[in-house]
C-alpha cells in the first residue's frame, strides 16, 4: 500500500500543476477561425488597396502632366522664344526639356518624373531615363484637343486616330497612359481590346512628330 502512494503521488503533483484554463481564455479553434477570418478579410482587402495605390499614381501623373504643360504655354506665348508655337528645339523629348531649362521656364525638375520613373536628381543631370514624357514637336496653340504630352512609350502618332496597342516600354504598360493635350487638359486613356478611350481630336496640323525621351 505504501508503494502504491510513493508511485502515485508525483503523477498528482504534475497533474495538479497544470493550471485550469480560464473560462474566459480562448481555445486553440478559436484561435484558428480568428486567424483565418483575418486572413480572408486580408486578402479582400489587398486589391481594393492596390488599385487606390494605382489611383493615387494616375493622380500625381496627371499633375505632373498639367504644371509641365504650363510651362510649355507660357513658352509658346512668349514671343521672343514660341511666337505661338511650343518648344522645337530638340530632338528628343529630354533635349525639348532641356531647352526650357535653358532658357528659365522649367526650375523644377519633379514634373519630368512619373510612376516608376523617377525625375532628375537636378536640372544639370537630366537623361532620358529619369523622363516620363513623351513631347508632341511642332504644335501651336490653336491645336487645341491634340496630345502635346503623353506617358512615354505609348504614342508613336497624333495625326490619326488609330488604334494603339499596349507597349512594354511604357511605365504603365496596358493599364493606360496619361495625356495632356495642347489646350492644357490632361487625362487618363485606357485600353478596351486595344482601343484607346477616349478620343483625341485628328491632328490636320501635318509634320508634328511624337518624341521620345
Amino acid at each position: 500500500m505504501t508503494r502504491l502512494l510513493v508511485d502515485v503521488c508525483p503523477m498528482h503533483k504534475i497533474m495538479c500543476g497544470f493550471k485550469r484554463i480560464k473560462p474566459d481564455s480562448f481555445t486553440l479553434v478559436e484561435l484558428l477561425v480568428v486567424i483565418s477570418i483575418i486572413g480572408l478579410l486580408a486578402g479582400l482587402a489587398t486589391p481594393a488597396i492596390s488599385k487606390g495605390l494605382e489611383k493615387g499614381k494616375q493622380t500625381v501623373d496627371l499633375s505632373n502632366g498639367r504644371q509641365l504643360s504650363l510651362l510649355l504655354f507660357a513658352y509658346a506665348n512668349d514671343d521672343s522664344v514660341g511666337g505661338g508655337t511650343f518648344p522645337t528645339n530638340g530632338t528628343t523629348s529630354t533635349q525639348i526639356f532641356q531647352d526650357l531649362i535653358n532658357n528659365n521656364f522649367l526650375t523644377s525638375v519633379k514634373v519630368l518624373g512619373g510612376n516608376g520613373v523617377p525625375p532628375p536628381p537636378s536640372t544639370n543631370n537630366i537623361v532620358a531615363a529619369n523622363v516620363y514624357w513623351a513631347y508632341t514637336k511642332g504644335l501651336t496653340l490653336t491645336d487645341g484637343n491634340v496630345p502635346l504630352l503623353s506617358t512615354k512609350g505609348t504614342l508613336t502618332d497624333v495625326t490619326t486616330l488609330n488604334n494603339i496597342s499596349p507597349s512594354s516600354t511604357s511605365p504603365w504598360k496596358n493599364k493606360g497612359f496619361v495625356v495632356v493635350t495642347a489646350d492644357n487638359s490632361a487625362t487618363w486613356y485606357t485600353f478596351t481590346n486595344n482601343v484607346v478611350t477616349p478620343k483625341w481630336m485628328n491632328c490636320t496640323n501635318q509634320g508634328v512628330i511624337v518624341l521620345q525621351p
